[in-house]
């Protein structure tokens, strides 16, 4: 039975890496680009966008999404105003990050992978990899002014390491930057 279980294992880790492949070579990706958000990043295609309301410590506030669901993975990109400024001081920034780390990892049941500090278009930011559930998730954070943006992947955790997928987060990840306003 234990063999039976190895085997049957085996060939869906085969399976799903094949299947990702295939996706994943016919993908194009585009830089799809927000005046509104002012920002712009690398999608695999064009984004759905949605709009929410939630409720927060400071009281309502307006999340705009842009996200794609492939069959091997997930990647969106959130920003979100609200009434305070972020800190400005680069130890206070990292204060915050660490804040917004352990609540993530709080409200999710995550367990944490790694972090480090990132920059984008001169911002520092947070990027913090998780699992939750059979989910890899990598996520990065940058409150600019008002503004919080969240760049988010999400993959599963049955995809093998070896699979491209790790590239084509950091290709997302990394390609994503902000826009001066007009």
């Amino acid at each position: 039975m234990k063999n039976l279980l190895l085997l049957f294992g085996s060939v869906l880790a085969l399976g799903l890496t094949a299947y990702a492949q295939q996706v994943n070579k016919t993908v194009e990706w585009d830089t799809f680009e927000s005046p509104a958000g002012r920002f712009k990043a690398a999608f695999p295609r064009s984004p759905e966008r949605s709009v929410s309301e939630q409720d927060g410590p400071q009281g309502k506030y307006t999340v705009v999404e842009y996200s794609i669901i492939l069959p091997y993975a997930a990647f969106m990109i959130t920003y979100a105003d609200f009434s305070k400024s972020a800190p400005t001081n680069q130890d206070q920034l990292r204060a915050y990050y660490d804040r917004f780390r352990m609540k993530m990892i709080e409200r999710s049941g995550a367990r944490l992978v790694g972090e480090r500090d990132v920059i984008a278009s001169e911002h520092l930011g947070r990027e913090v990899e998780m699992i939750v559930d059979d989910q890899n998730v990598c996520y990065r954070v940058y409150n600019v002014g008002r503004r919080l943006y969240q760049t988010i992947t999400s993959y599963s955790t049955a995809i093998p390491s070896e699979f491209a997928i790790k590239k084509e987060v950091t290709r997302f990840l990394d390609s994503f930057q902000l826009i001066e306003k007009n």
